[in-house]
């Protein structure tokens, strides 16, 4: 260690490598590994551009319906700066935190009280394979019925869609856990209570939290969906819908960017939240 350059000292103990004989080859090895760390997210955003590009300009008279991205980028730009673009960005993401945290309060819990009861879970099974098997959508005029045109129903439905993925994730991660956890409880004598939360919920918190991950991502998808085509007056769903309909092209690509970047930077921060709040899940 003590031959790296400083700056690589406290990255390169992050990183096994394979010594050579002398000892010499795990500098160069531990530094073009955080090398190549750092470059392959540019590599991936630089290669995605350039297939944009050269779809584009191969696909002859439907150019029109293909913009450039740097021309996508001008009218991002241009949105960023209008108030109504930031209250869709933030109508949006606040009724998928809202069903999101909801389908977490009913789903998690539910699902682990019935990988806990087998019997209980043999009787659910087939009712909520069922349900899971119904389009989200679907259930939307039912929703209407009770609650009415607006946000209760949509986020009644996306509520619905994000428990049942955790309600399966959950009752899934207790029930695959390996009997040496029961075998650990028995040996400190726990009682059935300081058995579930001194064993079974730290071990089952890492498959919840991908269930967590899968969920977020839905409940964003079933939001768009049915800001689309439901009774909405404001939201990047309903934005990007009037822009297909009024020809808009590069708003609509601009609004499709939009809601990926949503996507994409709450599934970083779950994904950071879980590294480091269970950084010891696998050791």
């Amino acid at each position: 260690m003590g031959r790296c350059a400083p700056w690589l000292a406290q990255g390169l103990s992050s990183f096994e490598f394979q010594k050579s004989p002398d000892g010499t080859g795990t500098c160069l090895r531990g530094a073009m590994a955080m090398q190549h760390k750092r470059i392959a997210p540019v590599l991936g955003i630089l290669s995605s551009i350039a297939l944009w590009i050269a779809i584009a300009a191969s696909i002859g008279e439907f150019r029109r319906f293909l913009p450039w991205p740097w021309e996508v980028a001008g009218h991002l730009w241009r949105m960023l700066a209008s108030v109504e673009c930031w209250t869709d960005i933030a109508l949006t993401a606040a009724r998928t935190i809202v069903a999101f945290g909801m389908g977490i309060i009913l789903g998690v819990p539910l699902g682990m009280l019935l990988g806990l009861t087998p019997r209980c879970y043999d009787v659910a099974q087939v009712p909520v394979d069922f349900i899971r098997s119904v389009p989200v959508t679907a259930l939307f005029p039912v929703a209407m019925l009770f609650l009415g045109v607006g946000d209760a129903a949509k986020l009644a439905c996306v509520t619905t869609g994000c428990a049942l993925i955790l309600l399966v994730y959950s009752a899934g991660a207790v029930r695959n856990l390996p009997d040496i956890y029961n075998l650990v409880a028995q040996t400190l004598r726990l009682n059935r209570w300081q058995a579930f939360w001194k064993i079974t919920v730290p071990a089952s918190l890492p498959e919840i939290a991908n269930g967590l991950r899968v969920a977020a991502s839905i409940s964003l998808i079933l939001v768009v969906v049915l800001e689309m085509f439901i009774g909405s007056t404001r939201g990047l769903g309903l934005r990007l819908y009037d822009d297909q309909q009024l020809f808009r092209i590069h708003d609509m690509y601009a609004t499709l960017f939009l809601i990926g970047a949503l996507g994409y930077f709450a599934n970083v921060g779950l994904a950071i939240l879980q590294e480091r709040l269970l950084h010891w899940a696998g050791k």
